[in-house]
């Protein structure tokens, strides 16, 4: 329905800039998580590279009682054995795959959001000229 007196008219903008204004505070802050998101995706798949390195680091040394000496040798090969090398087997490339494929999801559905809000704020845009116009043929 096409209001027609200035009250009704002013009404209605000030509904739309109001939705204006909650979409691109929306945006905003869709903007900052993707943002977060992308910086964590790096993060995560420069450390992935690290980590795998870091695997194979931890369980080549061989101890033996002459690197070490004696007793030693055999607490740092048990400790190699029952602790660090069953903490890398606890994060497998799988793990590390499917995070970077949730993040990857995310990025993509907050993009999508932030191109619909987009879309919506042009078209309020087109709305508020529309009413602004007819704002004018009233008060003539």
């Amino acid at each position: 329905m096409m209001s027609t007196d200035l009250y009704s008219i002013n009404t209605e903008l000030k509904e739309v800039k109001r939705l204006v204004g909650s979409y691109q505070f929306q945006i905003s802050n869709k903007r900052e998580d993707l943002d977060r998101l992308e910086r964590a995706l790096t993060e995560l798949e420069l450390t992935k590279g690290d980590y795998y390195e870091t695997e194979d680091e931890c369980s080549k040394p061989e101890f033996t009682p002459k690197t070490f000496h004696g007793d030693q040798a055999k607490g740092l090969t048990s400790l190699k054995e029952e602790e660090l090398r069953p903490s890398f087997a606890l994060i497998s490339e799988e793990q590390i795959t499917k995070a970077v494929e949730k993040i990857r999801e995310q990025i993509k559905l907050l993009q999508e959001q932030i191109g619909n809000l987009g879309s919506s704020i042009t078209s309020l845009e087109s709305q508020q000229r529309s009413l602004n116009a007819r704002k004018q043929e009233v008060k003539n």
